[in-house]
């Protein structure tokens, strides 16, 4: 069996050796050099003095020495203890440092409050290095809390096996509004746990939370270092639950007033009405097929809905003049981009009507500069409005997917043209009611 380093020798670790060199140099060496300044005379005398008093005076100096000799080693054990303690300490607090660095990302990035529970309850399990961590959740300070997430491998049958316990600490947190310590004596009390800490969480919706940690074998608990880092984990949840609340009420605004500027722009373009739900279909299907991910699905989902909005501030007069119609992709960025909210769709409504060999509009983009959601929604706008009877000569479905193989290259992406007409066939794009179903 290996030895670990230190164990057995007192000089087997580089801590160890730093130590009695600076202790070695700094009190034994002075001490010596002391003992030895005002001691040489005394033994020059002893050895003049003949009899019993000479030997006497020598084995006195002899003890004084021995005696500071081991004075000086038993110092040394005493400040190597405390330099290892210390450093312990210091390791164990840059640990849990660290593990509260890598979860502040996730816990910013969690879009519901289910993920930043998750991600809690994981994060405490690693900060307090504990058996088992829990997240409680009430829906006032008065009701009874309901756990909702859970991390630790024996974390459920622990629970199931000292719940009147654990409640009772969760309660007591939710009470005090404190952090709440339990059980923290080293053994192991009657409802089967050595140690517990509760911290709660301030939400904003007023809902009450707990964060739980527990510990259930003889000799464990949890210290000041360990609850500080588990309040500091608290507040960082909170923030997180807090601001995916935010995102939630944003996200349903965000729908809202998309809703009510499709239903305005609807009632504006008669002649279209319902265009934009129908593009925005077909967008959903094109940008599923493409392996776009839910963020960037939802951005083209709403810039679908809103390519069409800068119609709102074009006269129906100028509609079928191109010098008024082609304001529209202009207008309609412009509005968006000063909304917070919708500014990230801009672009993909500005450049909805460039070509891909360039003799788009309005500022002639080719290829790949024009960004994928504008030439996503580019081709399901084209087919949705050769299918419907607007302004355009109506096409059959058929004729107009062959339109878009024919624009392909030219006025589409070739590779989306292609996509596109495999889905109409496949019947995953299909032709709702409404269009010409020719």
């Amino acid at each position: 069996m290996p030895r670990r380093p230190g164990r057995h020798s007192i000089f087997a670790q580089t801590l160890d050796r730093a130590v009695f060199l600076a202790y070695f140099l700094g009190a034994v060496v002075p001490l010596l050099a002391l003992g030895w300044f005002f001691g040489y005379p005394a033994v020059e005398a002893a050895a003049d003095t003949q009899g019993s008093q000479g030997i006497a005076g020598a084995l006195g100096l002899m003890g004084i020495l021995a005696s500071s000799g081991a004075l000086c080693l038993g110092s040394f054990f005493v400040l190597r203890r405390f330099a290892h303690q210390t450093l312990a300490q210091l390791d164990a607090d840059k640990q849990r440092l660290s593990h509260l660095v890598d979860v502040s990302a996730s816990l910013a990035e969690a879009p519901h409050a289910g993920e930043v529970a998750r991600a809690a309850s994981e994060a405490a399990l690693a900060v307090c290095q504990a058996r088992a961590s829990f997240v409680f959740l009430a829906a006032e300070k008065r009701t009874p809390a309901e756990l909702i997430d859970h991390a630790g491998a024996e974390a459920a049958s622990l629970y199931g096996q000292t719940r009147r316990a654990i409640d009772a600490i969760v309660k007591m947190a939710i009470e005090t509004g404190r952090p709440a310590l339990v059980g923290n004596d080293g053994g192991r009390s009657g409802a089967g746990l050595t140690a517990a800490a509760a911290v709660p969480l301030a939400i904003a919706s007023g809902q009450a939370a707990v964060l739980v940690v527990v510990h259930d074998e003889r000799g464990r608990a949890f210290d000041t270092q360990h609850v500080g880092a588990l309040s500091t984990l608290a507040s960082m949840a909170a923030v997180a639950v807090n601001n995916a609340d935010l995102r939630d009420s944003q996200r349903n605004f965000f729908a809202h007033m998309t809703d009510l500027l499709v239903n305005a722009l609807d009632v504006h373009l008669d002649l279209q009405a319902g265009h934009s739900r129908r593009v925005a279909q077909i967008a959903n299907v094109m940008g599923r097929e493409l392996g776009l991910d839910e963020a960037r699905l939802e951005g083209l989902h709403f810039a679908s809905l809103m390519h069409d909005v800068g119609m709102v501030r074009i006269d129906k007069d100028q509609w079928a003049l191109p010098q008024g119609y082609r304001r529209h992709p202009l207008l309609g960025s412009r509005m968006l981009e000063r909304i917070r909210l919708w500014e990230h769709l801009a672009p993909f409504v500005l450049y909805h009507h460039e070509w891909w060999n360039g003799e788009g509009y309005p500022e002639g983009r080719s290829g790949e500069e024009i960004p994928l959601e504008a030439r996503v929604i580019g081709l399901a706008e084209a087919f949705d409005s050769m299918t419907t009877a607007n302004y355009r000569t109506l096409l059959s479905v058929g004729q107009a997917v062959d339109e878009i193989e024919r624009g392909a290259g030219t006025q589409f992406d070739p590779e989306l043209a292609q996509i596109f007409v495999r889905l109409v066939r496949e019947g995953k794009i299909r032709v709702h009611l409404g269009q010409n179903a020719g």
